[in-house]
């Protein structure tokens, strides 16, 4: 009989999803909170991961799943590094930037790249499974997929239905003509 090899910890999409329901929950009223852990774990994660891709990592996958495009491990978690940095933080960026600092639209904007940043993970955590296996193949990605979507249609529909009201401007008081007032020295009973 041959004996199995121990396996260390296995990071599984239901792991993740678990993780992030319960971030999610734990920081509701804050999405920093949020984003600040999914960096924290992705990046963990990234670092944890490094050692078991190869050193030609399938980078790009066709329809099918079937790997297409290859680069090296160390320029695949560079890219990696530098799109889950960049990437989320553009729409909150942009927010503060142009000087649009709606405390509503910003709030909204750092919940897209918690979006955003968990995507990257599930998917990297995909990439890592895929190249595990002889030839690469990327298998249930769909499901990320439409959980993202449904998330980002959920988060267009929050965004509008939470819209504060624009305040308005209460209608100037209009004081009755009666002909020009002329104060006189002469008449002014003071």
């Amino acid at each position: 009989m041959s004996e199995k090899p121990k396996r260390r910890f296995q990071f599984s999409l239901r792991t993740l999803l678990i993780v992030m329901i319960v971030c999610a929950i734990a920081s509701a009223a804050n999405p920093l909170v949020l984003l600040a852990l999914l960096y924290c774990g992705f990046f963990a994660y990234l670092v944890f991961s490094a050692g078991q891709l190869p050193p030609r990592v399938a980078s790009h996958f066709d329809i099918r799943g079937q790997a297409d495009q290859w680069m090296s491990r160390r320029a695949y978690l560079w890219l990696m590094s530098i799109l889950v940095l960049v990437a989320p933080l553009l729409l909150p960026g942009i927010a503060l930037v142009a000087g649009k600092g709606d405390a509503h639209f910003v709030h909204h904007a750092v919940w897209f790249a918690c979006l955003i940043v968990g995507l990257f993970f599930a998917m990297h955590v995909r990439v890592v499974a895929a190249n595990r296996e002889t030839p690469a193949k990327l298998i249930h990605v769909w499901p990320i997929l439409l959980l993202f979507f449904a998330c980002a249609t959920a988060w267009v529909i929050t965004f509008v239905i939470f819209q504060p009201a624009t305040p308005t401007m209460p209608a100037a008081k209009k004081l009755p003509v009666a002909g020009p007032q002329i104060a006189s020295p002469i008449t002014d009973n003071r």
